[in-house]
């Protein structure tokens, strides 16, 4: 089992674009051609991203809430403060990964999730609801 670069930044172009298509106000934390294609971190505006991961998790779906450097600390990602990122928007973000055995099905059910778990947890907050 190897690492293909050329499949995982494949994979990470299509969650991209599929994610963007799908669901609006998220902002890719960082540049995401100058990072390794593997790890994305994405910013929901609005939620929570450990009530996001949580909601993932529940559906057989890993991703965190913390940096790969950090992530057993409860601190805010120190990487993200110093791209400017504000502590809100910290916390509304969650870090995905893709592996080597990552497939192209698998994104695309990321994707689905993403989505219905994003407006879910939106219909709860107060800058996402409909006026009556």
């Amino acid at each position: 089992l190897y690492f293909n670069l050329t499949k995982t930044e494949y994979l990470r172009d299509l969650f991209l674009t599929n994610l963007q298509a799908e669901i609006e106000d998220c902002l890719i934390n960082g540049d995401i051609h100058a990072n390794v294609p593997s790890t994305i971190n994405i910013q929901f505006s609005g939620i929570r991203g450990e009530s996001l991961a949580s909601m993932l998790n529940e559906l057989g779906i890993c991703v965190s809430i913390a940096s790969a450097c950090s992530s057993t600390s409860s601190k805010l990602s120190h990487v993200l403060k110093a791209i400017g990122r504000t502590d809100d928007e910290i916390r509304s973000s969650i870090r995905i990964s893709i592996g080597a055995l990552t497939t192209e099905d698998e994104v695309n059910q990321l994707v689905r999730h993403l989505k219905h778990s994003v407006v879910r947890l939106r219909s709860f907050s107060p800058k996402y609801q409909i006026p009556v």
